[in-house]
C-alpha cells in the first residue's frame, strides 16, 4: 500500500513539474543561461551587450540591436517648420502672384501630412522593439590590453557626447581602417574627424570620468566569466545568446527581462 502511495505521490509531483514547465515560455539552461554571479546591480530590468568594435559578430548584429533599441535621442532632429510660417510666406507672395496661392495652399497640406506622419511613426513601436521600461547599455569588452584603445574609444566619445558606433565600426570592418582601435593617435585622430575638438578629445581621453567607466566595465566583463562577444547579460545574471533568429531573441530578452524573482 505504501509502494502505491509513494508512486501516486512521485507521479502528482512530476505532473507538477511539467505543468510549470510548460507555463514557462523560456527555459534557463535550455533558452538562456544563468552566471555563477551577479555582476550588475543596477535596477532591473536592464540589458547589458558585451561587444568590441573589432569583432565580426559585433558589427553583423549591431544594426539589428540599434532597430530594437529604436529611435535614440541623439539622433539629428529636423529642423521644424509650421503650416502657420508657410502660409504667411505664401501669403504675402499671393499678392504678387496670384497663381501662387493654390500652390501655397497645396504645400501647406502635404506639410501638415508629413508631420502627422512623422509624430505616428515617432509614437509607433515595431514588433521586435525594445520596451521602453528596459534600459540598455553597450559596454565594451576588455579581456586584454590589445582591446584597451576601443574600450577607450568608446568612452571618451560617449563622455563628448557623441555616438560614433555605426561609423567605428564601418571604419574597422568595411573602410579597412583597423588602427583606430588599436592605436591611440589614430582613435584620437579619427573622434576629431566626426567633429570632436582635438583639445577636448585629450582632455576627455584621459579623464577621470573615462578611466572610472573602463575600469568598471573590465570588472564586468571579468566578473561574468565570458570568454566571447557579443554577449547580452539580463539583469546582470542571465546570458542570452543571439542566434540568428531577432523575434525569438529580442522576445527572450524581454521574457528575461521581466522574470519575477
Amino acid at each position: 500500500m505504501k509502494k502505491v502511495w509513494f508512486s501516486s505521490l512521485a507521479l502528482i509531483f512530476a505532473a507538477l513539474s511539467i505543468t510549470a514547465q510548460a507555463q514557462m515560455k523560456y527555459i534557463a539552461g535550455n533558452d538562456y543561461e544563468t552566471l555563477p554571479a551577479v555582476i550588475d546591480d543596477a535596477q532591473s530590468p536592464k540589458v547589458i551587450e558585451f561587444f568590441w568594435y573589432g569583432c565580426g559578430h559585433c558589427n553583423s548584429v549591431y544594426p539589428v540591436v540599434e532597430q530594437w533599441l529604436g529611435p535614440q535621442e541623439s539622433d539629428d532632429q529636423p529642423v521644424e517648420s509650421t503650416s502657420e510660417t508657410q502660409s504667411n510666406r505664401w501669403a504675402i507672395n499671393s499678392r504678387l502672384f496670384p497663381s501662387l496661392k493654390m500652390l501655397g495652399t497645396a504645400i501647406d497640406k502635404r506639410l501638415e501630412t508629413q508631420k502627422l506622419q512623422t509624430q505616428k511613426l515617432e509614437t509607433q513601436k515595431t514588433e521586435n522593439q525594445k520596451s521602453d521600461d528596459i534600459a540598455f547599455e553597450f559596454v565594451p569588452a576588455m579581456p586584454s590590453s590589445r582591446w584597451a584603445t576601443g574600450g577607450q574609444l568608446f568612452y571618451t566619445a560617449k563622455a563628448l557626447g557623441m555616438n560614433i558606433n555605426a561609423e567605428t565600426f564601418a571604419q574597422v570592418h568595411n573602410k579597412n581602417n583597423p588602427g583606430i582601435i588599436f592605436d591611440e593617435g589614430k582613435a584620437k585622430a579619427f573622434l576629431v574627424s566626426q567633429g570632436a575638438d582635438k583639445e577636448a578629445v585629450n582632455k576627455a581621453w584621459d579623464s577621470f570620468g573615462v578611466k572610472q567607466d573602463m575600469e568598471r566595465a573590465i570588472r564586468l566583463f571579468n566578473d561574468s566569466g565570458l570568454s566571447g562577444v557579443p554577449a547580452f547579460i539580463v539583469n546582470g545574471q542571465y546570458d542570452v545568446r543571439y542566434t540568428g533568429d531577432d523575434a525569438r531573441f529580442f522576445d527572450i530578452l524581454d521574457y528575461v527581462a521581466n522574470l519575477k524573482e
